[in-house]
């Protein structure tokens, strides 16, 4: 059963009754600062004297305050918005998502210092993260926040977007939005996790989108794990776009690891990938003859895309064993 509530100065009682129940609770209207533990057990009275009784797992809808998630032994969910969010999955298959986008409809707004942890612990867990701005009057600052990600000991799925998207309403009235100096760490565990990071920018009838000086690290300890990164623009009707300074590191830890990167705004950017122990794969979308391979060390290689879509990027290679072209396997070790 799936109950909802969204209950300003009223409350309710909460039966889940016989079967595998879950509580859905809905807050995303809120700006207060949110405090959830279901850490010992569902049964128990909220804090806006919301009665829960008889529930195995819970799902959470939180608002734009500082909140805080504890989930319990069932398959828990908990979403929040912007501001700075904890949230811990603890038992079971959880899912946790940070979802900070900001949308501009006025002159000028700003979000900066907020600072979001998920921890998926025990469970397969899925994590999202995501630091975005979409403007369509006026101009955006996404500044100087921070997001760490951390699937537990299982098979996870973590993903994050750091984005911006401006559209212009006319010559007299542009738009602009800026994403910079923020920092973004997933990392893993025991278990095959897949980790996975999205850069963009985009921007429409004369306006302007900056995604610049960015600090992603997408870091594994063990196992055989899938580090994806990818970093796209586009521009229509005399817009501009800026990704570039963006500090982006691929570690694979322990394992044969597979890592992947795609993207047609690579260059000026610094991206360093590291499969780390094991014999690890690095794969590129395009073929075999666009990039120029030099080893600058033992094991150490630095490769130079020479295509049309991500022209004059430079990628730092650590301790990666095999290289994929287009489906086309290049062996270094």
């Amino acid at each position: 059963m799936n109950y909802l509530t969204d209950l300003g100065d009223n409350s309710v009682r909460l039966i889940g009754g016989s079967g595998h129940d879950l509580a859905s609770l809905l807050y995303s209207s809120v700006t207060d600062d949110l405090a959830f533990d279901f850490s010992h057990g569902y049964d128990q009275v909220l804090a806006d004297g919301t009665v829960l009784r008889g529930f195995e797992r819970v799902s959470v809808s939180a608002g734009d305050g500082d909140d805080l998630f504890r989930g319990g032994s069932g398959d828990d969910s908990f979403y929040g918005g912007l501001g700075s969010d904890y949230a811990r999955g603890g038992a079971g298959d959880d899912v946790l998502a940070a979802r900070g986008i900001l949308y501009n409809f006025e002159e000028s707004i700003t979000r900066s210092h907020d600072s979001d942890v998920l921890l998926g612990e025990a469970g397969n867990d899925t994590l999202t993260a995501d630091l975005s701005e979409q403007v369509y009057f006026g101009s955006t600052l996404v500044s100087e926040n921070t997001v760490f990600m951390s699937g537990g000991r299982d098979d996870d799925d973590l993903s994050s977007t750091l984005s911006a998207f401006a559209q212009g309403v006319s010559e007299s009235a542009p738009a602009n939005a800026t994403t910079r100096d923020n920092t973004l760490t997933m990392t893993g565990d025991k278990g095959k996790d897949s980790l996975a990071a999205h850069l963009s920018a985009s921007s429409h009838f004369g306006a302007t989108t900056t995604v610049t000086d960015n600090t992603l690290l997408l870091n594994r300890a063990k196992g055989d794990d899938d580090l994806s990164v990818d970093l796209f623009t586009s521009v229509e009707e005399m817009g501009m776009t800026i990704m570039t300074g963006n500090q982006i590191t691929l570690l694979g830890g322990k394992g044969d690891d597979r890592l992947h990167v795609s993207g047609n705004a690579m260059a000026g950017n610094c991206l360093i990938l590291d499969g780390g122990r094991g014999h690890d794969t690095l794969a590129f979308e395009g073929d075999r003859g666009d990039y120029h391979v030099t080893e600058t060390g033992k094991g150490d290689y630095e490769v130079t895309d020479l295509g049309d879509g991500s022209p004059g990027a430079v990628y730092s290679i650590l301790d990666v064993e095999t290289l994929v072209f287009n489906g086309t396997v290049f062996d270094l070790a």
